[in-house]
């Protein structure tokens, strides 16, 4: 999917949040060593009219899930990708859908880890244009085997 150029946006980072969770207070103040994070939001009193035109305006989306455990995977990630964005996702993909290349995983990094890391793309025009012209899935979704289970569960519930 064609993107925008990412290394022109004139913001840095940027946080959307609906619910104020300490993780991610954490990550603003953290990559605010960088570069300056706008937040927005409910969370922030700052409510937007539209997600994609306000993260288009940033190279980084920080995007973390409301909770940690393995396969919650929302439209977060895919949002920020969407917009040009590079997700700084904080999330569990164990089935191997999401590609690391497309994105930075703060769950699987130290706040000092991801910081260098992120500095690292920031800095760097040629690994910003890497990240955001990969693509976000690695392989398709099987929709065959999500309606598989479903109607699995539905039989045996109706037993």
């Amino acid at each position: 999917t064609p993107r925008s150029p990412t290394a022109t946006r004139p913001g840095f980072a940027v946080l959307l949040a609906g619910n104020p969770h300490p993780l991610r207070s954490a990550l603003c103040e953290a990559l605010s060593q960088i570069g300056p994070v706008d937040t927005y939001g409910a969370a922030f009193g700052r409510p937007v009219d539209s997600k994609l035109a306000l993260l288009r305006r940033y190279r980084f989306a920080m995007v973390p899930e409301n909770d940690l455990y393995p396969g919650y995977v929302t439209e977060k990630i895919i949002e920020a990708w969407l917009a040009g964005c590079v997700p700084i996702w904080w999330g569990s993909d164990p089935a191997g859908f999401l590609n690391r290349d497309a994105h930075v995983n703060a769950a699987t990094l130290s706040i000092r880890d991801l910081v260098h890391q992120v500095m690292d793309i920031n800095s760097d025009s040629t690994k910003l244009g890497f990240m955001t012209s990969q693509p976000i899935l690695l392989k398709p979704y099987d929709f065959g085997a999500c309606v598989n289970f479903i109607r699995g569960r539905l039989e045996s519930s109706a037993r």
